[in-house]
């Protein structure tokens, strides 16, 4: 049974004890996905409010909002990614995917793509668990795909799509103490024009915690 919940809340100003609770956006449960890791995306201020979310069973799912931006705008969700590749031992179930994050660039040699983020890979074993640590590429990593529309289809950069390919290209994977990231996000800074991956991870781990011990 699925118990999650989208919800929202806003503020004028940011600031802790300033924001308002909306409750839930009514989004329906729907055994195809999990109602959680919620990303909001809209174009321009006119254009029409997305919301992509969704984590495990089938993966990544996409719909629309309200012009208020307060609630489900009652528009099927549309099935946008999924991996169906099964991690090595100990993990029996197939790669998670969550976490969409959409970002997009007006103009790349003359064409515009919108590039969705997610977070994919065996989920979530720490050298504390039983289980151990997954074989290294196994674990949780930043991927990416993009598409020519906000809708997808969405490819990797070999071409394999998304949503019915196991597509995705690796953005950032563990590194030095960091295991296991993402959860991400980007954010641009205009007083350098860069954009910034934030993300989160596992307990800081050595590499030699591996089991191959590279």
């Amino acid at each position: 049974m699925d118990n999650s919940a989208i919800g929202v809340a806003t503020s004028v100003t940011g600031e802790s004890g300033n924001w308002t609770d909306h409750g839930s956006i009514d989004l329906p449960a729907d055994d195809r996905y999990n109602r959680i890791d919620a990303n909001f995306f809209r174009e321009c201020d006119t254009c029409t409010p997305y919301l992509n979310f969704g984590s495990s069973w089938e993966h990544l799912f996409q719909t629309t909002l309200t012009s208020d931006l307060l609630k489900w705008s009652g528009e099927a969700p549309i099935h946008v990614a999924r991996n169906t590749s099964y991690p090595a031992v100990p993990q029996t179930y197939p790669s998670i995917m969550e976490g969409a994050f959409m970002w997009w660039l007006p103009n790349v040699n003359g064409r515009k793509y919108f590039y969705l983020f997610f977070s994919s890979g065996a989920c979530c074993n720490t050298p504390k668990s039983n289980e151990g640590l997954e074989a290294p590429g196994d674990e949780y990593k930043v991927m990416v795909c993009r598409g020519e529309t906000v809708t997808g289809p969405f490819t990797d950069k070999n071409g394999r799509n998304c949503l019915t390919d196991n597509g995705g290209s690796l953005v950032l994977g563990s590194h030095g103490d960091v295991y296991a990231p993402g959860g991400q996000g980007l954010a641009h800074d205009p007083d350098v024009d860069r954009v910034a991956l934030y993300y989160m991870y596992s307990e800081c781990i050595k590499w030699t915690r591996w089991p191959n011990g590279s």
